[in-house]
């Protein structure tokens, strides 16, 4: 029997040694009636390049996909997966644990988060925690407000009910 993706992702948490209950309070339970974080869980969001032809290392297709709802210390998390592929066909995966959808701004996005995994091609997935405090720790490069699609406005992109196509 073939593994959900999120059951996948749970495994490759475990594997790597994140401890994903570190960021969880078994006191703090998701309720079923409220909306989830970030937007009904399973919604898909795609983004395709509108050039037919493009140089190798240009993204053509990012995919959004809403996770389950956790639980986390006071509020409700959301999981965020983001892939990304090339013309070239490398690729990329980044996995959040979110209360909203992350902010362009690094030092907001990093109060939101409680977990930044990133998977290259096939290479084991890593996610990215403080050794000491298990905090998580985001990109410091200068690209945080790029990772992410967002809307004009810069809100949440999973809000949106059509296909939005990057030019």
């Amino acid at each position: 029997m073939k593994k959900s993706f999120w059951s996948h992702i749970t495994a490759v948490l475990l594997s790597i040694g994140s401890a994903l209950c570190a960021a969880s309070d078994a006191s703090v339970q998701p309720q079923p009636n409220q909306p989830a974080p970030l937007g009904q869980p399973g919604t898909i969001l795609t983004y395709r390049h509108a050039q037919a032809s493009l140089p190798a290392t240009v993204i053509k297709q990012i995919t959004l996909t809403l996770g389950p709802v956790a639980a986390g210390n006071e509020t409700r998390l959301q999981w965020l997966r983001m892939q990304a592929v090339k013309e070239n066909k490398e690729s990329f995966q980044v996995w959040l644990l979110c209360s909203a959808y992350p902010s362009a701004e690094r030092t907001v996005a990093q109060q939101q988060l409680a977990a930044y995994i990133l998977q290259c091609g096939t290479q084991p997935a890593v996610a990215y925690r403080h050794a000491r405090t298990q905090a998580t720790i985001l990109p410091a490069t200068g690209a945080w407000p790029f990772l992410l699609p967002r809307t004009e406005k810069g809100d949440n992109p999973g809000n949106l009910t059509r296909a939005i196509h990057i030019c």
